[in-house]
């Protein structure tokens, strides 16, 4: 009887180290997938960057370039949420991977890898229906009060701002400025054109049939991925700019974007 018990015992761990084996491979194969992990701000960048309510984070014409791309060749995709500085610090010490930013607005760009631009980020200027400005070049604007975004750089408005020709009125979001816009407490705001878009179709006490834009802009800018400065990241750069480039031919970008207007 013992030895039928311990030929029964040896059977089964003999049984349990096979199926040990056997998963090991599928479970070395996921692990050694390379996770593509993207910093975010925190409050979103829509339509570019939108959090979800539950904190998903898998919304926006940019999130859905990347996560798309990346789990088209393979890899497994992830998003994290940190404030701009520490997003930058962490890409530099390669504890993320990615942020979506444009080589213009970066003080020193060589210090990353970049894709190719995925799409224009233009400034417009935002006014009331009932209190039109007729903008055609910077000198329309002088004695006006202007809407910016707190801490951003405007190249073109700076010197007008300094020599005290406009007014400068800044609020950290772009929600913010409209709002201001709206209450009458700017003459205007300098906005990009789908973020103020998204924002305005969006807010019940907002209208759309309430605002211009104006056909003159104040800056543009491509929007692409900076990758971490690591050599590991040229190869997936490439195949992520071929794919790109046959996201934008078949239609497949266009749709993605329709998606958020």
């Amino acid at each position: 009887m013992g030895k039928l018990y311990n030929i029964i015992l040896l059977s089964i761990i003999l049984l349990l180290a096979a199926i040990g084996l056997t998963s090991l491979p599928k479970q070395a194969r996921a692990e050694d997938r390379a996770t593509i992990t993207l910093s975010s701000p925190p409050t979103g960048w829509p339509p570019f960057i939108i959090r979800t309510e539950q904190n998903l984070g898998n919304d926006g014409i940019l999130v859905e370039v990347l996560r798309d791309i990346s789990q088209a060749l393979g890899h497994e995709f992830r998003q994290k949420f940190y404030p701009e500085k520490r997003g930058y610090m962490l890409l530099r010490e390669g504890l993320v991977d990615v942020i979506p930013k444009a080589k213009e607005w970066v003080a020193d760009p060589t210090e990353y890898l970049w894709t190719d631009p995925v799409i224009d980020s233009t400034d417009v200027l935002v006014f009331r229906q009932t209190n039109p400005i007729a903008f055609s070049s910077l000198e329309d604007l002088a004695g006006l009060n202007v809407g910016l975004i707190l801490g951003f750089i405007y190249p073109k408005l700076d010197p007008l701002i300094h020599k005290g020709i406009i007014t400068a009125h800044r609020a950290k979001h772009a929600e913010n400025l409209l709002r201001m816009l709206n209450h009458g407490h700017i003459d205007c705001a300098v906005v990009n054109s789908q973020v103020a878009r998204w924002i305005i179709s969006n807010q019940s006490d907002l209208s759309l049939d309430d605002f211009s834009f104006s056909k003159t802009t104040l800056g543009n800018a491509p929007c692409r991925f900076a990758f971490t400065k690591d050599d590991k990241w040229r190869p997936f750069i490439r195949q992520f700019n071929n794919h790109l480039a046959q996201m934008k031919k078949d239609g497949r970008l266009a749709a993605i974007i329709a998606h958020y207007q």
